[in-house]
């Protein structure tokens, strides 16, 4: 209808507003509708799907965290790797400092391998003596070149399942099982009769020596499947366990996989099974009239992937050198500019 007709613009745009109005009124209605039938009907089951799907990412979550956060404490590893660091070091520079930052060295290895080929001392099973023979010629430290490291790996990962099978439940389901850290498995170790080596599944009952042997016997089984040969190379550490550095885009052509790193379960410089649980910020100052810092972090801090910043500054952090700040007096210049900007 034209305004000749007898009809304002103004009236025309008032009738297309409340068109609109009441368009969205019966879209919103329909919505409020449809979602309490969907509530009443669906609610119940959508809720427990969610559980589920929370459940299983809370699983996913503490398996990327699979050898760290079952290990032994950070106050422990961290106060006796640098201890001895520090000891043997009568004048710690930042360059001593940074390579500490990615020292091999395990006291869980240390604690636990003297007792283990103690459990077994006496065994005249071939599997178990050449297992502990090969456990033997480890240097207990996680070097890109090492060759015995995952052999321990999973002979500790035999024991806590061997030694805390009470806690499985029912089923058998080690992903949703809390498993005691390595400072219990430890204690119990040093206990040959602790009632926690018996098996439930069995008859008789068994002691330290009998399941460290079982634990010894599956680890070499395992790893000559998974890895083939001990002196083959499928053992090398840099092969069996990697850092996965994730591009922020999530793009994996962008990011760095299977990065070789020197570390661990239970160094200073920590590295899961998965590889996707680590160290990231790594940072040293040096304190006095001029105060100079260096850092990394995986990626780099532009996130290029073509940058050497991406994997080397951070798999190798004594190569890294760059100056934060150069005395005391410009850091707080610096301060005070940025705080008023």
């Amino acid at each position: 209808m034209s305004p000749a007709a007898g009809l304002s613009p103004g009236s025309t745009r008032s009738i297309r507003w409340r068109l609109v109005a009441a368009f969205v009124g019966v879209s919103l209605f329909t919505l409020l509708v449809v979602g309490a039938v969907f509530y009443a009907f669906l609610g119940g089951y959508v809720v427990e799907k969610q559980k589920d799907l929370l459940l299983e990412q809370v699983i996913e979550v503490a398996e990327q965290v699979e050898g760290v956060g079952q290990t032994l404490s950070t106050g422990v590893v961290g106060g006796r790797v640098i201890n001895a660091l520090l000891r043997a070091d009568s004048a710690v520079t930042p360059d001593a400092m940074r390579r500490f930052q990615t020292d091999p060295g395990s006291p869980r290895a240390d604690m636990f391998v003297p007792l283990i080929l103690e459990s077994v001392a006496g065994s005249a099973d071939d599997t178990v003596r050449r297992a502990a023979t090969l456990l033997g010629e480890w240097s207990r430290t996680y070097t890109t070149g090492d060759q015995r490291a995952i052999l321990f790996e999973y002979i500790m990962d035999e024991m806590s399942r061997l030694a805390w099978d009470e806690l499985a439940g029912e089923a058998g389901d080690w992903r949703r099982a809390l498993v005691p850290n390595d400072m219990a498995l430890l204690a119990i170790l040093r206990d040959s009769a602790s009632a926690w080596w018996d098996q439930r599944e069995t008859p008789a009952v068994e002691r330290r020596a009998a399941i460290v042997a079982a634990s010894l016997t599956s680890a070499l089984t395992r790893t000559l499947d998974e890895h083939g040969d001990p002196d083959a190379g499928g053992w090398t550490w840099s092969r069996v366990r990697g850092a996965n550095i994730r591009h922020p885009l999530g793009i994996r052509a962008w990011s760095a996989l299977a990065v070789p790193v020197q570390g661990g379960t239970s160094t200073l410089s920590p590295l899961s099974g998965s590889g996707a649980f680590g160290p990231s910020w790594r940072m040293v100052v040096e304190l006095g009239p001029e105060v100079r810092a260096w850092g990394t972090y995986p990626g780099g801090q532009s996130g290029h992937p073509a940058s050497s910043a991406a994997r080397s500054d951070w798999v190798f952090p004594s190569r890294t050198a760059f100056a934060l700040m150069a005395n005391s007096r410009q850091a707080a210049a610096r301060s005070r500019v940025m705080a008023s900007r």
